[in-house]
């Protein structure tokens, strides 16, 4: 606690030697993993932070802190899907009265509300969508075109305005020479995102 008390008021190296040294004596402690996820946090450093925040619930599964932080690492890494992942797990785990429960469930409803009113979709459609999308973009990165045109097709299925199922979709036409249909896809991405 001291630890953690150092680092938010900015003693960041101080905070983390303790933590360091708190590890060192007892790998499996749960809230030292915590820490220097937190540690990393304020760093920016969010992949190294969510290691850490995983490395706690392996050893403690019910610690709602470590979902909440590793939600929030991930809304700053600008990956939604697993945001709300973490975010639901720690609404789940933790008690309805605490802030970071509150405000994780404030996150969750934000998103839903956000996606109704721009895709006319619902949170569970939506992530759906986006590990539809994940599967075919590893497909596009091994340059297994129809595979990936295939799922980005199906994730239109779900989300009809998918701005970058379009746009890979245009890759996947030109990678396989159909330029017509390249183009097309492409033009259907600037019409839902100009910018």
């Amino acid at each position: 606690d001291r630890a953690l008390d150092l680092v938010e008021r900015g003693h960041i190296e101080k905070g983390k030697a303790t933590i360091l040294e708190l590890l060192k004596e007892h790998p499996g402690n749960h809230t030292a993993h915590f820490g220097l996820g937190v540690v990393h946090a304020k760093k920016k450093q969010y992949d190294e932070a969510i290691a850490c925040f995983d490395k706690a619930t392996e050893i403690f599964p019910y610690y709602a802190p470590a979902y909440f932080n590793k939600g929030v690492a991930y809304k700053e890494k600008l990956e939604p899907t697993n945001a709300v992942k973490a975010f639901q797990k720690a609404a789940t785990l933790g008690d309805p009265q605490e802030d970071f429960v509150r405000q994780a469930n404030d996150f969750i409803t934000s998103l839903e509300k956000s996606l109704l009113e721009t895709n006319g979709i619902d949170l569970d459609t939506y992530l759906e969508g986006e590990k539809i999308f994940n599967d075919a973009f590893s497909c596009l990165q091994k340059r297994e075109w129809g595979k990936a045109l295939d799922g980005f097709r199906r994730c239109l299925e779900k989300n009809k305005k998918h701005v970058q199922s379009y746009g890979n979709m245009g890759i996947c036409y030109a990678q396989l020479g159909r330029k017509r249909e390249a183009l097309q896809a492409l033009d259907k991405a600037l019409e839902i995102d100009p910018n």
